[in-house]
């Protein structure tokens, strides 16, 4: 494990509006998740949307390189978890890298998705010490989308939540958050925006693990 990380990579979550207006201009690849697609996709601007029980994110040096996933938590990826952490990790060798994972869900038939997610978390928690995560949709028809910019070294996420009354609300702040992860880490070297305003270092401690 290489704890001499020297970069600071952006976590900046926006409403959907916003991060369509984001993926349009920036022409990123599209990190696809259908069983043929490749294990990841290499570029200084990538993209996937719908991660709901699927697991996805990326690996990223914050200067040279950085690569995106999205997993289906089916049963054969699930059998080779190991073998597909090992392949992106070696795209990297010894290089100081910063991730971020993101997905999962509780739901009826997709029996596979809280352990992949949790097996992908355990094998990078090994290989990396700045790794943030948004684990587990609450809410049943949760989703979350991503954008990574290298240049920019910030990933704009976008997600939300139904509330009682069954209105759909993007997350814009830390409360909001809460209600769309079961689980959130954001790492020491990572810092936490909505919509490109800074979420003070105590106020995150106080409310995020």
């Amino acid at each position: 494990m290489n704890n001499n990380i020297s970069f600071q990579s952006k976590i900046n979550f926006v409403d959907i509006n916003k991060f369509t207006q984001k993926r349009y201009s920036e022409l990123g690849k599209y990190v696809d998740y259908d069983i043929d697609s490749p294990l990841f996709i290499k570029g200084d601007v990538f993209y996937t949307d719908s991660v709901k029980t699927c697991t996805a994110g990326g690996l990223t040096d914050g200067k040279t390189k950085a690569l995106g996933f999205h997993w289906l938590d089916n049963e054969e990826n699930f059998l080779h978890i190991d073998q597909m952490c090992n392949c992106i990790f070696d795209i990297f060798k010894n290089k100081n890298i910063n991730g971020l994972i993101i997905g999962g869900k509780k739901i009826k038939g997709r029996e596979y998705s809280l352990e992949t997610i949790d097996q992908v978390i355990d094998y990078f928690t090994k290989k990396i010490n700045n790794l943030s995560i948004f684990q587990e949709h609450i809410d049943k028809y949760g989703s979350t989308s991503y954008i990574y910019n290298l240049k920019q070294d910030t990933w704009t996420l976008s997600t939300g939540y139904i509330d009682e009354k069954g209105k759909y609300h993007c997350a814009q702040n830390l409360d909001d958050l809460k209600k769309c992860y079961r689980q959130i880490t954001i790492a020491d070297n990572d810092t936490l925006y909505f919509d490109g305003i800074k979420v003070p270092k105590q106020k995150l401690e106080a409310i995020i693990h």
